[in-house]
């Protein structure tokens, strides 16, 4: 992966040979569409769910950065918004 911020994204021609389509969100697609995007076109992952060690509503998000400040170890949380948001 590459952030195109920070360094060109070079690819050799035996990758674009392969099935493949690129999307990114950088300059492009604000950060909550992207993931709708992703969440609709791609199957059911469980391992994606996995990626995450906790569930926060966005309503909690206060709560929950408070809780991180006392966290001796970073946690990967996944916030949920309401629907249209």
């Amino acid at each position: 992966m590459s952030d195109g911020n920070y360094e060109t994204l070079s690819l050799t021609s035996a990758f674009y040979e392969k099935e493949l389509r690129l999307v990114g969100s950088s300059d492009g697609w604000d950060y909550s569409t992207h993931p709708k995007w992703f969440l609709e076109t791609t199957p059911y992952v469980p391992e994606l769910e996995e990626l995450f060690e906790q569930t926060v509503s966005s309503d909690d998000l206060v709560r929950c950065f408070e809780q991180l400040q006392t966290q001796k170890r970073p946690l990967k949380v996944s916030v949920t918004y309401p629907a249209g948001d």
